[in-house]
């Protein structure tokens, strides 16, 4: 779930929510990021016109593991998401080396290497254990629901106030959604930053069986196929999916029509951001929280979510972030961005087992891109 960066992301516990701002990272699924062989095998394979034949058949492996995942009794499927992260953390170079890095520039000398191995082999274990519960909560909140998400404004302030909706405390706490409550009822829009923790993805899902009028910002899978399924997944949970085409209009329409759109903006920008302090480092953070802010007068509300076990979940809101009038913009951008930071950086302290650490979030070295004050 940024103006210029709103982007999805593709993994395998995105199919119910707020996709990502930005991409990137070991799974990201951008050409931007392939690797030239597989460019030229997949251009290879569209001369021959056997690419629509290599996606169907990536669709059907697809299906089959998610009935596979549904079939399965939760604390099953959840194990057998654990195996295969840890199978995931053996067999993947790329994913382990950067995990490592980011747990070493993150945490520093508070692990040592086996220490960091072992988190981040959690971390991804926690993953494959969350895959499971995105195939049952649609049908199991989303019915609690009854399918749909608040209409829009005010409207969704009363199902907010209540914390909830139909069956969907038996799967979840949620803590102060008065926050969104109150915003929407000063007509407000509101946008919902979260990070990589837990499972990101259910932010929507609760917040439309919550009776939220919500919106999520989703880039195009690469496979066409799996991508009308993830997308028939993400409907059934009452959000409404906006497109990377055409975002920016729409992310801007639906704020000041006082609704609640959820990015996922921990990811680091390929150019420009804001540069601001993440666990002690300047990182830099997309400003896209802060510029809506400015331009459509909507709350920022960082928020988490954190699994506690198999269809067992808990979200909480940290504050509501607002532009003040009549300060310069850059300044309220810059301030915006720094709390969304902060309050990133001290979720994922909490759980830090639970947090994306192979994401790519710091590189080393030169880069370009603007300058921004820490």
């Amino acid at each position: 779930m940024t103006a210029s960066a709103a982007e999805p992301e593709g993994s395998a516990a995105a199919a119910t929510g707020p996709a990502e701002a930005g991409g990137g990272g070991p799974g990201d699924a951008s050409g931007k990021h392939r690797k030239p062989w597989k460019r030229r095998l997949r251009r290879r394979l569209r001369e021959l016109g056997l690419w629509t034949a290599v996606e169907y058949a990536q669709f059907l492996g697809f299906r089959l593991a998610e009935f596979a995942f549904a079939a399965l009794p939760a604390a099953a499927g959840a194990a057998l998401g654990r195996t295969l992260g840890r199978l995931a953390w053996a067999v993947l170079p790329r994913v382990r080396a950067e995990s490592l890095k980011n747990l070493r520039l993150a945490l520093g000398d508070a692990l040592d290497d086996a220490g960091r191995a072992d988190l981040g082999r959690r971390a991804l274990e926690h993953l494959g254990a969350a895959v499971p519960d995105a195939l049952h909560f649609p049908r199991r909140v989303g019915r609690a629901a009854g399918g749909t998400g608040g209409t829009g404004g005010a409207s969704g302030a009363s199902g907010a106030a209540g914390g909830g909706s139909g069956r969907l405390d038996r799967y979840a706490v949620v803590e102060r959604l008065d926050l969104t409550a109150e915003a929407l009822r000063a007509g407000r829009g509101v946008l919902w930053a979260v990070p990589h923790l837990g499972n990101w993805e259910f932010a929507g899902l609760f917040a439309a069986a919550s009776g939220i009028p919500m919106s999520a910002v989703a880039r195009p899978m690469p496979n066409r196929f799996i991508d009308a399924e993830v997308r028939r997944l993400r409907s059934r949970t009452g959000q409404q999916m906006l497109d990377r085409k055409g975002v920016i209009r729409d992310v801007l329409r639906a704020l000041k029509a006082g609704g609640v759109v959820a990015m996922v903006l921990d990811v680091e920008p390929d150019e420009g951001g804001l540069e601001v302090p993440f666990f002690g480092r300047p990182t830099r953070f997309f400003e896209t929280a802060g510029l809506l802010a400015v331009r459509t007068g909507c709350a920022v509300i960082p928020s988490w979510v954190r699994r506690d076990g198999p269809l067992r979940y808990r979200m909480g809101c940290a504050e509501s972030l607002v532009a003040r009038p009549g300060e310069p913009a850059d300044l309220e951008i810059a301030r915006i961005t720094r709390a969304v930071a902060a309050h990133f950086e001290a979720f994922i302290r909490r759980s830090p087992e639970q947090y994306a650490w192979a994401l790519r979030r710091w590189r080393e070295g030169p880069r370009g891109g603007g300058q921004g004050p820490v």
